[in-house]
């Protein structure tokens, strides 16, 4: 008998756990399980990158187009043929999902190529992943370091502090964006802390707007650099844009002003969260635009 290792062991259990990560419905406690071992594990976190894009290049290729009946069953056919094959003993524990993920993106591609022959150039679809998915991806993860370490990690979200409390630890500039999320907070929410923190040598205002089934980390932090793409995420209806993007299982909303970048990063559905960062990123951009005159 072939010994299996207790990491291989972790490795499968995790990778059984990507799909449902993906779709934000683990508990908190699995999330979080999940979360930490990506960040220890190259293989597990490549696995993750290769669900997003397939998920990326499925959304894309059927957003606004319905399949005639027959080509649908042949490509669902074909599908399960292809997972049939790649379910089979393999070399190395991880070939499956990965041969799992390949034959979709051969399937997604497969049918936008019947419907529109000239979407799919190599090159355009690679710039789009690369340059603006991407990019817009690697500005949000800056807030959801941010609520990560913070809020989760070292369990921020459970303390309740006074009005004089956060005003201290924030300092006048950034409780001026506190008092603009008390008046403004959406029905059943309430700002239940706030200080200013430092994650990996960068500072961030960090506030939470908490209610009974769960709450929202709205942070701030300084550019050093970053900037989204023209366009990237859904935009919202205000003067800035509103980008959002389900990340390591946390919906993760995102806005920038000249100096600043704002987020709303939450364990909630991406309506509720997005309803918020909708709610509440125009009176914090109007406020941070104030600041920086």
């Amino acid at each position: 008998m072939k010994p299996v290792s207790f990491e291989q062991k972790k490795c499968e259990r995790i990778l059984s756990l990507l799909d449902s990560y993906l779709s934000s419905e683990l508990l908190v406690e699995t999330n979080h399980e999940v979360l930490q071992h990506l960040e220890e594990c190259k293989a597990c976190s490549a696995a993750l990158q290769n669900r997003v894009r397939v998920k990326a290049l499925l959304q894309r290729a059927i957003a606004n187009d319905v399949p005639a009946p027959e080509l649908k069953a042949r490509l669902q056919h074909r599908l399960r043929n292809n997972l049939t094959e790649a379910r089979k003993p393999k070399p190395s524990w991880q070939a499956w999902p990965m041969a799992a993920a390949a034959a979709l993106v051969l399937l997604v591609g497969g049918y936008a190529l019947l419907r529109n022959p000239g979407i799919f150039s190599p090159a355009t679809e690679h710039a789009r992943l690369s340059e603006v998915s991407e990019q817009a991806m690697r500005v949000l993860r800056i807030g959801l370091g941010d609520h990560v370490q913070c809020a989760i990690n070292h369990r921020f979200h459970e303390r309740s502090l006074s009005e004089a409390t956060m005003s201290e630890l924030l300092g006048e500039g950034y409780y001026g964006v506190a008092r603009e999320l008390k008046s403004n907070a959406p029905e059943g929410y309430a700002l239940t802390a706030a200080h200013e923190c430092n994650v990996g040598g960068r500072p961030f205002a960090h506030l939470i707007l908490k209610k009974s089934t769960g709450f929202v980390s709205v942070i701030l932090t300084r550019k050093q650099g970053e900037s989204y793409p023209a366009a990237a995420g859904n935009i919202a209806s205000f003067a800035g844009k509103l980008h959002q993007s389900s990340l390591d299982g946390f919906q993760v909303a995102g806005f920038e002003t000249n100096q600043h970048l704002g987020f709303f990063v939450s364990g909630l559905g991406e309506q509720e969260n997005f309803r918020i960062a909708t709610t509440l990123a125009p009176v914090v951009q109007q406020h941070l635009t104030k600041l920086e005159l």
